[in-house]
This record gives structure tokens, C-alpha cells and sequence, in this order.
């Protein structure tokens, strides 16, 4: 599932194609954009992904398969990514019932851990799969939706920027610039950056 749709990343940069138009919008960019800008769009997402060690929306169920005594501890079984959703488990060959568990923390996404409750005569065995959406929501915060904009507008307009990473030369006194995630756009992800 993607951040931000393809229409609003364009409407962002100011690109507007009418239907019956001869193609290119108000900035000379052409529908030929179209797929450059999904491509920034798939990069932005993976780099977002990857600075924050975390995933933001899902549309479609994914199962996971935890082994006791290496995921669980006593009652608790810890998860290895972000859980939003929950829509089975089962454990050994038994389908546990919405009664048997709690997911951790109890009033919020995303969930970090599943708890047997104390009444319940499930247990952890064998191999435990857990089914659901694992992200940190079903769909992504306006945070991130910010942030995904932000770093697609930004490596769009690279793509003509006439600057490059320079090496520290001390002969010539060049220092090194080095492009970088914008500031803005870390500043937005900091608070998601997953910490152990």
C-alpha cells in the first residue's frame, strides 16, 4: 500500500494535466512524469521505511510464525514488527479465540506484544502464527503522508539540480556537500524512529 497517492504527490508540485490536453502541465512537465514520479514515490516510501525501521499502512493480511521459547516468555508473546490489526492466531494446531488474548498495549496501536489472559486455558505451542495487518496503521499518519510528499517533491526537483557531492580537497579548499534527507522530512520521522 502507498503513502500518498500519485494525483496528490503532482498537485503538490504544482504538475496539472487536463485529460484533453496536449499533455504537459503549467511547468512543462509532461504525463511521460508520470512514472518517474511514481518511481520517487516507491523511493521516498523505502527510504522513510527504512530511516524510521518501520512500516505505515497495509491493505492486505500477512501471517508470521514465532517459535516458543525464542519469541515468548511465559504468557507474552513479542513481536518483531508492528502489528496493527489482528485477524487470527493460532498456536500449535488451535485457533485461539479473541477471549484468550490481549494485544500489548491494549488501548493503542501498533501492538508490540500478545498476552495470554490469566483466565484463558490457551497456551503458547509449537509454532505460533500470527495473521493481520503489520503496520504501524492500516493506513498511513498524516505525518508520514507529509513527509512522503516532502522527500518525492524533494528528489524530483534533484533530478535537475546542478550540485553534486563534492570531496574535501585541501589543495583546491573544497569541502564536501552531501545531499541529504531534508531536515523538515527527519524532523517529522524522528518521532516514529523505532527504538529497542
Amino acid at each position: 500500500m502507498t503513502y500518498l497517492a500519485l494525483d496528490e504527490l503532482k498537485r503538490y508540485l504544482g504538475i496539472e494535466v487536463d485529460e484533453g490536453s496536449s499533455g504537459t502541465g503549467d511547468d512543462g512537465a509532461s504525463s511521460l512524469d508520470d512514472t518517474l514520479l511514481e518511481e520517487l514515490l516507491e523511493a521516498a516510501e523505502a527510504q522513510i521505511d527504512r530511516y524510521t525501521e518501520r512500516t505505515f499502512a497495509a491493505d492486505t493480511d500477512a501471517t508470521r510464525v514465532y517459535v516458543v521459547n525464542e519469541d515468548t516468555s511465559g504468557r507474552i508473546l513479542y513481536l518483531d514488527a508492528d502489528l496493527c490489526q489482528i485477524t487470527s492466531i493460532v498456536t500449535g494446531d488451535e485457533a485461539l479465540d479473541t477471549d484468550d488474548y490481549t494485544a500489548i498495549p491494549r488501548n493503542g496501536t501498533p501492538y508490540y506484544a500478545i498476552t495470554l489472559r490469566a483466565g484463558s486455558s490457551a497456551r503458547w505451542a509449537g509454532e505460533i502464527q500470527v495473521t493481520g495487518l503489520w503496520a504501524w496503521s492500516a493506513t498511513a499518519p498524516a505525518d508520514i503522508i507529509q513527509a512522503t510528499r516532502r522527500l518525492a517533491a524533494y528528489l524530483y526537483r534533484q533530478k535537475d539540480a546542478q550540485i553534486f557531492d563534492v570531496t574535501a580537497q585541501v589543495a583546491t579548499g573544497a569541502v564536501t556537500v552531501r545531499h541529504q534527507m531534508p531536515g523538515d522530512v527527519r524532523d517529522l520521522l524522528d518521532p516514529y524512529v523505532r527504538r529497542v
